[in-house]
């Protein structure tokens, strides 16, 4: 039986790339060359990606197993264009009516302060549920979703594609030989502290794990913030994003006792297929690919990383390791 998908929100560019690589995406209808946003080269990117999984017999694209059959956006126009391009069955007027007589729902709406009433909805139903990052605009709402899918038993997860990126994967696995013990991290993504300071707090827990974070300090310029974290180890990991980068969309160096090593994803949007690909197979046997305790920990970390920076440097936060706040 095929997995029926509600998608909410497409005023962000995910909308588009979730629908096209669970639907297919037509090729009588174009693919945007801008959003919301202005013009927005990794558009092409990804269509690249999307035209060459659909013709690598190895790819599941379009998904033999899941299909978006139901979307809602309050930005109706973007909504109707994708609905148009991967032949979406129900275009409805609310989110509820889009949830209904689905079996897993995508959470994408670009505002973070929209995602726990939506997913209130689809988590106390049991379905199993992503929702895109920045998970929610603070902690103790972070902790609502997760205690309300638990009392439901809704499988769900939130985060950065960079996570199901295979050579992000590889790289991390190279380590022990390149460079040895870790000693230090720097880890740049391109765009807005808020939005995509999860990217950067994602990539660096794939290579020095951060459930022991001691202190924060951070900083912030018109184009730049982040934020320095010191582990218990003493190791310490440098976050940055950068609001005029595009290429790359991310990079990390490593440096340990016997030098250093640098990574940048030569996978692109085959990451984000990856997290579509986890999604359905939530959705087909309700195992989350992320545990609900990750989720918190990093989303809970991003958004700290996000307040230090606001702070500025001359702010330490010192963090209590057993309640994981300052």
């Amino acid at each position: 039986m095929t997995i029926r998908i509600a998608l909410l929100g497409t005023d962000n560019t995910h909308g588009h790339q979730f629908a096209g690589f669970i639907n297919g995406w037509s090729k009588e209808v174009p693919i945007p060359f801008e959003w919301k946003h202005g013009f927005l080269p990794q558009f092409y990117i990804w269509a690249k990606a999307l035209r060459e999984a659909e013709h690598d017999p190895r790819v599941p694209v379009p998904s033999p197993e899941a299909r978006v059959t139901s979307i809602w956006c309050s930005d109706n126009d973007s909504a109707a264009l994708i609905a148009r391009a991967c032949g979406i069955e129900r275009h409805t007027a609310n989110a509820y009516d889009a949830i209904e007589g689905s079996d897993a729902v995508l959470i994408l709406t670009e505002d973070p302060a929209s995602h726990y009433e939506l997913a209130k909805v689809a988590l106390e139903l049991g379905l199993p549920t992503f929702i895109d990052k920045p998970l929610s605009p603070d902690s103790q709402t972070n902790r609502k979703i997760a205690d309300l899918a638990a009392t439901h038993r809704a499988p769900w997860f939130t985060g950065s594609a960079f996570r199901f990126s295979h050579s992000l994967r590889r790289f991390a696995g190279t380590l022990p030989d390149t460079v040895g013990r870790a000693t230090a991290l720097y880890v740049e993504v391109a765009g807005p502290l808020d939005y995509y300071g999860i990217h950067a707090v994602e990539i660096a827990n794939a290579l020095v794990p951060l459930g022991q974070v001691t202190e924060l300090q951070g900083f912030q310029s018109s184009n730049r913030g982040g934020a320095l974290l010191t582990l218990d180890s003493s190791v310490t990991v440098m976050i940055e994003t950068i609001r005029t980068s595009l290429d790359p969309p991310a990079h990390a160096i490593v440096y340990g006792e016997r030098g250093f090593s640098r990574w940048e994803p030569t996978d692109g949007f085959l990451a984000t297929l990856g997290m579509v690909s986890a999604f359905i197979q939530m959705a087909k046997t309700r195992d989350a690919p992320v545990t609900p305790e990750e989720n918190l920990l990093l989303a809970n970390l991003a958004l700290e990383v996000t307040g230090a920076a606001a702070r500025g440097a001359n702010a330490r936060i010192l963090r209590n390791l057993e309640s994981g706040h300052p």
